[in-house]
């Protein structure tokens, strides 16, 4: 657990934090840019993102530039809230630094898979560097799974991939090893929380983190289901083996031949007691609007730094996400209500 003094110093924090969010208005003034410049040029000196964009010339500044400076706001985040972590097992900040590993390496088997592996390149804080075992400059050379497991030798993260190579003519399968990498830090949040945690810290972070994998479990079958037409036994490879929904509750998912049923079916859980709160236009914002308001809910009311932590981490998460959006809408020229319909707040 968490030290008194740590504890409250991390709530003032991630309040504070919270508190400096994108407004109402910061979104219809950003909704109303017409280029990218001139959300670049908004989001510079009318936001908290003053600071990670201070040194950007917003009049010659494209969409890849500002997206890269937007994530990097949110990793110092991270490591700002981290700093704070008193617990001896540091378990969140294990499970953050886990987190961005497996999105590199994703990001790199995801190249791999398109004969791209070239193209890779990062763009990290020198504090990540002191905290990874990755040797990232050198997954830009791997040219098959095989070369980037021998690169990761030294990881904990070569035993998961490895039993993935593809042999003779089969396919890279780039969620399974997704779905496998995921599962190996939940699972280790899960031991860390269940050594390091007791009585309402730890059934309020286990209630957050299970409903945050539900939403993600049922996007995934939703998409799966639904766009691919893959059967029950691969759909159900690819959700991770947590949550609150009970087995026949997935299952009944699983059964699902049409968007409405699986829609229906999902009203009868948990979640969909809550869908009457959120506001959403496609059935991943649906999950998105769930899990902000889980999340809001905890800023507010928790008083366990690591709940109140978390959250704001995946608060912070899903306004870079709304901001990209915009950026994307704004880069294609859609109007303030398209772009609209593309935010969850």
């Amino acid at each position: 657990m968490l030290s008194s003094m740590s504890s409250n110093a991390i709530l003032a924090k991630a309040r504070t934090m919270y508190g400096r969010r994108l407004t109402d208005k910061d979104y219809e003034d950003l909704l109303a840019c017409k280029t990218v410049p001139e959300v670049a040029n908004y989001l510079k000196n009318e936001t908290v993102y003053s600071e990670i964009l201070s040194g950007l010339n917003e009049n010659d500044v494209h969409r890849g530039q500002l997206e890269t400076l937007l994530r990097k706001k949110i990793f110092y985040e991270k490591v700002s809230l981290a700093r704070f972590d008193m617990n001896s097992e540091k378990f969140l900040s294990v499970f953050f630094i886990n987190r961005i590993e497996i999105e590199q390496i994703m990001r790199c088997i995801s190249l791999l898979n398109i004969g791209r592996a070239s193209e890779y390149a990062y763009e990290m804080p020198v504090f990540f560097e002191k905290h990874t075992n990755l040797n990232l400059k050198s997954f830009s050379e791997v040219t098959n799974l095989s070369e980037l497991c021998d690169v990761l030798s030294n990881t904990k993260y070569a035993k998961i991939i490895r039993p993935f190579i593809p042999q003779g003519d089969e396919q890279l399968d780039v969620p399974k090893i997704e779905t496998a990498l995921y599962t190996y830090n939940f699972n280790s949040l899960f031991e860390s929380i269940n050594k390091n945690t007791r009585g309402k810290e730890k059934k309020e972070l286990l209630a957050l983190i299970n409903a945050f994998i539900d939403f993600r479990n049922f996007v995934r079958i939703s998409r799966l289901k639904m766009s691919y037409h893959t059967s029950e036994d691969y759909t159900r490879s690819m959700l991770l083996p947590y949550g609150r929904l009970s087995k026949a509750q997935i299952n009944s998912l699983l059964e699902c031949e049409s968007s409405n049923e699986l829609m229906n079916n999902l009203k009868a859980t948990y979640i969909g007691k809550s869908l009457n709160k959120a506001e959403y236009n496609t059935q991943s914002q649906m999950i998105t609007a769930l899990n902000s308001i889980y999340c809001k809910k905890n800023i507010r009311l928790s008083v366990n730094a690591s709940v109140v932590m978390l959250s704001y981490v995946m608060l912070s998460e899903i306004e870079l996400s709304n901001i990209i959006n915009l950026i994307e809408g704004t880069r294609y020229g859609f109007s303030e209500e398209e772009k609209s319909r593309l935010l969850v707040r």
